[in-house]
């Protein structure tokens, strides 16, 4: 082959060797002139290998193994095994850093003064010439002018008897700073932390006219204790002096490609801002566990011209858009968990990273303080000084960094000189609040509930104010929210989720999912970082879709609410609050519509309980939860624990809103409802009567609450036979219904299958076929479950028998009763239609089966006085005589 080699040489060019091999074999030879074109005999030696390696490669590989076995006496390089075991009281131990000039070992104190770790680094004698003996001695006076805490210190230097140049330095016990970031599974806050320090020891670098140029994670060690040690100041340079070219490029040759800045690649002068580049290519790695230009391998052209022609993507965009690497925390955490890390990068992280890896030095940080500014700013809530995002950004930071004092304050001053001119008296309470609330949160939030008293003055149970006047509030005070809002999205998102819900209250349904879909968009888009109100919008949204037919939505905003208060309270190692039992009641009724009972009741429970572990809370929401559960337990035939619940509902309504409130109307009416089902007509009589009372005084006579009264003396009424009487209720009950702003198509269902079953028995079957068809479509329409539309088959059926089609009826009640699959006593009648319809088709076992099952359900929930208990037994009792021996002496006939 031709080429003569020492060991000695050998070890001095293997790693260029290496390092060029890796590129395309079309780019080697020049990249090899444009990396080490200042050392002649290097490319020559290096090009020669080259073209051995594509010749004969087999010749290159024995040339390797011929120098590895030299033997270790012909070698003078004591830097790579070195024939000393000490220098001065220190004894070598082993090897833990190498480099381009040479090798550190840890060593140790052994002259018995006192104990002491430290590094010493040799210089490699096979660099033991003129610019590599001088960069190394520099290197000396870089560590020895350099006395900061985060960065390793110089204690010594000299040379060895043999004349091997050598510094003692600090030992860093110690991690390269990602791996560190890894194993202790860093927060976003946390790393960003470790930084700091980094940057404060460059900063100090810069201010003693020194750059690193070769900054990397290997080079930032991380202690036990979280504090950051700089090391490797071997290519760094003074600012004052101006090398020449070969110093230059014999750095960059030592140099890091991938955390080199473009200036480097392209050997241009490295200056503050080369520093400033290589750390940010540092955060990056540690913010988004990719390297921002290298996660392939790429050419050194290619990475030149890649650094110097293009940005890297975001940060936030490249943690959750399918190019979270493969492993590493970052990796390990959950779709929700990095959508949560994007949202902490997005912005101000994306903007500091973008500027400090601009490719023209010129356009990036001016210096490591002004780095550190904008991370404090980030910490510290204020603007950061690259984000150009004028007046609305900084009044945004202003407001997130002094919510607590300033922003309701801040929006009810707005809000209050909106209605001065009707609440004279009561602004001028609100102006000295507010001065106040600047000092006290609790006083301000008192502010904010007067205020939401003002907007709940069209309530109907709030006297003295029209109702065209409060709705005219409602609407200036969404204006307003609007357009004077927008600079603090925190309470604009809370204004907009309390004037949804007074919407709601009003009947005004599809105003108020507008104003609580913008709440949850303002949530959404500005990434206020207060999960608790954002649940809170999320219930109140799901709460309006439930009652206009979005219940897929509804549901899934409860769960996402459910989720954020869970995390909350786990978070802050708190009990569970008001709002949280407040969702678990909401989606318990969602669910109970749904026809998902177990899961409903589950809810209902888990808000009773909250509300009774906490007395404080507002014991109003625990009469919610109760009339809730006691509804569910209705609907599924446990008539005993839904009274108990339902008493117990009103009687904390009595206390807390006293007897003329049309909330108790409501609870009063579900009980006469459920006292009719027991068969308890007076008593079920007395509390309707009780509710129309209240509904008289405070409500107009076309409110909906009427028509649910309407609706329970309706069935009181039918339960007695009055079959003319219950149908002109009902109908009036529908018209109240239907015209209503507050509408509720659940009720509406529910109506046309009453209409359905009493013009059923009064014979009117074309009416009864328009009803059930209706409340079908109702259903459909709602998006109810299964369980809840098979309730009109089962009516479908019924009428399908009572006409005489028992083909048809049998597929109605057979499909009926595959979607219902549980039985309880509200779809109990499907069970008994259709035993009657078995009966009539002779299928007597089949008919025996259905209703021995039915029977003991009924005797159960309901006893065995009940009507429905009697009715199913007397079914029973005709199957089981029909299967008898006949008797020949008598004709066996129908009945």
């Amino acid at each position: 082959m031709g080429i003569k080699l020492s060991k000695q040489r050998w070890a001095f060019i293997q790693p260029v060797l290496d390092e060029i091999l890796e590129l395309p074999e079309h780019e080697q030879l020049a990249q090899l002139k444009i990396r080490y074109g200042e050392d002649k005999r290097l490319v020559e030696e290096v090009s020669q290998l080259l073209d051995a390696e594509s010749q004969a490669p087999d010749e290159l590989e024995g040339l390797a193994i011929e120098l590895a076995e030299l033997d270790s006496s012909t070698s003078s390089s004591v830097a790579f095994t070195p024939s000393i075991q000490s220098i001065g009281p220190y004894r070598l131990c082993e090897e833990i850093g190498r480099g381009g000039m040479g090798v550190v070992y840890r060593a140790e104190r052994n002259d018995g003064r006192f104990e002491q770790e430290v590094a010493i680094k040799l210089l490699n004698t096979a660099n033991n010439h003129g610019d590599i003996l001088e960069r190394f001695e520099r290197e000396q006076q870089y560590l020895a002018s350099l006395q900061h805490t985060h960065i390793a210190r110089i204690y010594d230097g000299s040379q060895t008897d043999d004349g091997q140049p050598y510094f003692i330095m600090e030992y860093i016990k110690g991690v390269p700073i990602d791996h560190y970031c890894e194993q202790n599974k860093l927060s976003i806050a946390q790393r960003l932390a470790l930084i700091k320090q980094v940057i404060q020891a460059l900063s100090f670098a810069h201010k003693n006219l020194i750059i690193h140029r070769d900054i990397k994670p290997s080079n930032l060690l991380v202690t036990d204790d979280s504090q950051v040690k700089l090391l490797d100041f071997g290519i760094a340079k003074w600012l004052h002096q101006d090398y020449q070219l070969e110093h230059t490029q014999t750095a960059a040759q030592m140099m890091t490609p991938a955390f080199a800045a473009p200036e480097q690649l392209n050997s241009q002068t490295a200056t503050v801002q080369t520093d400033i580049y290589q750390l940010a290519l540092v955060i990056y790695t540690l913010l988004t566990g990719h390297h921002a230009f290298q996660d392939d391998k790429l050419s050194y052209v290619e990475l030149l011209k890649k650094k110097s022609s293009e940005e890297p993507g975001l940060p936030s965009t490249i943690v959750n858009h399918g190019q979270t690497p493969k492993d590493g925390f970052i990796a390990s955490l959950s779709h929700k968990e990095r959508k949560q890390w994007e949202n902490s990068l997005k912005g101000d992280i994306d903007a500091i990273l973008i500027t400090a890896l601009k490719s023209k030095p010129e356009f990036r940080y001016a210096s490591m303080d002004a780095l550190l500014q904008d991370v404090n700013a980030y910490f510290d809530k204020r603007p950061i000084s690259v984000q150009h995002l004028g007046l609305y950004y900084r009044i945004r930071k202003f407001v997130w960094r002094n919510w607590k004092p300033l922003t309701i304050a801040s929006v009810f001053i707005v809000l209050s000189i909106s209605y001065m001119v009707t609440v004279t008296l009561q602004s001028q309470k609100i102006r000295h609040a507010l001065l106040v609330s600047k000092q006290e949160q609790r006083k301000a939030q008192s502010v904010s509930n007067f205020m939401l008293n003002i907007f709940k003055a069209a309530d109907p149970n709030v006297s003295g104010i029209e109702k065209i006047t409060a709705h005219q509030l409602l609407n200036k005070g969404y204006d307003k929210i609007l357009s004077d809002l927008g600079t603090t999205p925190d309470i604009q998102a809370h204004m907009l989720t309390q004037l949804g819900e007074i919407y709601f209250s009003q009947g005004h349904y599809e105003q108020s999912v507008t104003l609580l879909e913008q709440a949850l968009a303002t949530h959404r888009l500005e990434e206020i970082e207060d999960p608790l109100s954002l649940a809170n919008t999320l219930t109140q949204l799901g709460v309006a879709y439930t009652n206009t037919k979005q219940l897929e939505k509804a549901e899934a905003l409860f769960e996402e609410s459910l989720l954020l208060h869970k995390k909350s309270m786990l978070n802050a190692n708190s009990l569970a609050s008001m709002e949280y039992a407040e969702t678990n009641t909401t989606y318990g009724q969602l669910l109970r519509k749904l026809g998902q009972y177990e899961q409903a009741k589950a809810h209902f429970e888990k808000a009773i309980q909250i509300l009774r572990d906490n007395p404080d809370y507002d014991r109003s929401e625990l009469a919610v939860a109760l009339n809730g559960l006691a509804n569910l337990e209705a609907s599924i035939g446990d008539y005993t624990a839904s009274r108990k619940n339902m008493l117990e509902a009103i009687d904390i309504h009595r206390e807390v809103l006293g007897t003329s409130h049309s909330y108790l109307s409501i609870y009063l009416n579900n009980l006469s409802i459920l006292l009719t089902k027991m068969e308890r007509f007076e008593e079920a009589e007395k509390y309707s009567e009780e509710a129309l009372s209240i509904q008289r005084r405070v409500l107009p006579e076309d409110h909906p609450y009427f028509a649910a009264t309407y609706r329970s003396r309706a069935m009181i009424e039918y339960h007695q036979n009055n079959l003319r009487p219950a149908k002109n209720l009902l109908t009036k009950a529908l018209a109240i219904n239907k015209n209503s702003l507050q509408s509720n198509n659940y009720i509406t269902a529910i109506l046309y299958e009453y209409l359905g079953f009493v013009s059923q028995d009064l014979k009117q079957l074309e009416e009864a076929e328009k009803y059930y068809q209706l409340m079908k479509e109702t259903y459909e329409q709602l998006g109810a479950g299964k369980k809840v539309i098979a309730r009109s088959l089962g009516r479908q059926a019924s009428l399908a028998h009572s006409r005489g089609e028992h083909i048809t009826a049998q597929k109605l009640y057979e499909q009926a009763l595959s979607d219902i699959q549980t039985t309880t006593i509200k779809t109990s009648f499907i069970n008994h239609g259709y035993a009657k319809l078995l009966f009539h088709l002779r299928d007597y076992p089949k008919a025996q089966e259905v209703t021995e099952q039915l029977l003991e359900l009924r005797r159960e929930n309901l006893g065995e006085e009940h009507s429905l208990t009697k009715q199913t037994q007397s079914l029973l009792d005709k199957i089981k005589r029909s299967t008898l021996p006949l008797d020949n002496s008598k004709t066996a006939t129908y009945q």
